[in-house]
């Protein structure tokens, strides 16, 4: 399991994949993020794609996730 940021650099994800986790069947990793996205044969999940923007919006911590989405 990884968790990374959607802000981090996406070669950093790359170099612990080409390193650290290359011993590990591709199937066996999950990855964690606040963005979505696909890297190499990795998709990467969003923790918090379930969460209503309604309830985003009682925590001002959200305001930099919903930036992201609008990108």
């Amino acid at each position: 399991m990884v968790n990374t940021g959607g802000l981090e650099p996406q070669s950093r994800l790359r170099s612990q994949l080409d390193t650290v986790l290359s011993k590990i069947p591709f199937y066996n990793v999950i990855i964690f993020s606040d963005v979505e996205e696909q890297v190499d044969y990795h998709h990467v999940h969003d923790v918090y794609a379930d969460t209503p923007k309604q309830e985003r919006a009682n925590y001002p911590k959200f305001a930099l996730y919903d930036a992201q989405l609008e990108i």
